[in-house]
């Protein structure tokens, strides 16, 4: 009879649904991790952090050519254009104008070894993350100003929440769990029933819901008809 009545839509299933809820702990180390690779990308000498004289010596070389060549080419510009109007001289910078850019390059070196100096001392006050068994009970004072952010699609998900699930992911010390995390995700979505998941992935019904067992610290689950 209850068959009868699922097949004609007059009931229908209790189903449990759930969405991947992110926690301020595994928000805390995705930004954490953040900081430190763009303080390690600053700090790589082969990512040009000798730009700034570089372009000084290229900008002195192109502007203290021989005066023979400024002579030749100040003589080409000096044609006349196609209408027949003479065109203007090229600018050759003055001593004091290659001074005050060599001051001004200057400068702006000082300032961004200054700023970076003082994002790394920031950083190296920050209190290192942590993992801890229960994420959703760490009520750590370096959390107080993060919520938990809800995922509604893991599958889509991208930029920061595509590191969040990769984060929760490196959590799982079982690697079958860590690549089951993955390839649920296109269920973590409110819309599609955890119930199915067996069925559709070929797997025993015990065996997903102990590996969604074991997940259910970072999901929240629905359950409705």
């Amino acid at each position: 009879m209850l068959g009868w009545l699922m097949r004609g839509g007059w009931v229908t299933q209790l189903c449990t649904f759930t969405y991947v809820v992110v926690w301020p702990e595994i928000q805390y180390e995705v930004e954490y991790e953040l900081e430190a690779e763009e303080l390690r990308r600053a700090e790589d000498p082969s990512l040009g952090t000798s730009a700034p004289s570089s372009s000084l010596e290229s900008l002195d070389e192109g502007r203290l050519a021989s005066p023979t060549s400024q002579t030749s080419s100040a003589a080409g510009a000096g044609a006349s254009t196609g209408n027949g109007t003479p065109a203007a001289p090229p600018h050759v910078p003055t001593m004091n104008e290659q001074v005050a850019e060599q001051a001004r390059l200057s400068r702006i070196a000082e300032k961004t070894q200054r700023e970076a100096a003082e994002k790394a001392a920031a950083h190296a006050r920050k209190v290192v993350p942590a993992a801890t068994e229960r994420p959703s009970l760490n009520e750590a004072a370096h959390l107080a100003g993060l919520t938990p952010r809800v995922i509604l699609d893991a599958k889509k998900a991208t930029g920061k929440d595509s590191l969040y699930l990769s984060a929760i992911g490196r959590r799982f010390r079982d690697d079958k769990l860590a690549k089951a995390w993955q390839l649920y995700w296109k269920y973590f979505n409110g819309q599609s029933a955890l119930e199915r998941i067996a069925l559709q992935e070929d797997m025993k019904r015990k065996e997903a819901w102990t590996q969604l067992t074991a997940m259910s610290e970072y999901l929240i689950c629905v359950r409705h008809w």
